[in-house]
């Protein structure tokens, strides 16, 4: 009766399920911390306010992740009960599917640190303490020239304003 019950479960392959599936979960765990990490630079660069929220959401974020991938383990187990499924592959591809989510939010994050829009706060800084007005409208001629050269930011100057 044991040798039936171990030739069905095939102890082998679900320990080697068990470590494969270990690894990718340390994986999912890196990208989610890469991700916040890339987040704080970006509220750094924006000069935004870091607070509790953010990091909330990235542990809730995490705990979605990880109850998916513990279902698709779950199925990954049933289905080594067949001779032929000898792998996890149904956890590997949801969780390739989580490391493109992360990865595609670390390069949105990465792509507003480096936005010329990132520069409008220092720019707004420097023009609110000018002592003449002659010295905010070069800043401001500046911050048209960023836009004008990038293409990707319109000119932060109101029509008003302009010459």
């Amino acid at each position: 009766m044991n040798e039936l019950i171990i030739e069905v479960i095939n102890l082998e392959g679900l320990m080697r399920t068990f470590i494969v599936i270990f690894i990718l979960w340390v994986m999912v765990l890196i990208a989610v911390f890469c991700d916040m990490w890339t987040g704080l630079k970006k509220a750094k660069a924006l000069h935004e306010k870091v607070d509790s929220q953010g990091m909330r959401r990235t542990f809730s974020k995490a705990s979605d992740y990880y109850s998916v991938m513990f279902m698709l383990l779950l199925l990954d187990v049933i289905g080594n009960v067949f001779p032929w499924y000898a792998f996890p592959y149904i956890s590997i591809l949801g969780i390739v599917g989580v490391i493109y989510i992360e990865l595609k939010s670390m390069f949105e994050n990465l792509k507003a640190k480096r936005s010329a829009a990132a520069n409008i706060p220092d720019a707004i800084r420097q023009i609110v303490q000018c002592k003449d007005a002659g010295k905010a409208a070069e800043i401001l001629q500046t911050l048209k020239g960023i836009a004008d050269d990038t293409g990707s930011v319109q000119s932060p100057i109101p029509t008003d304003f302009r010459e």
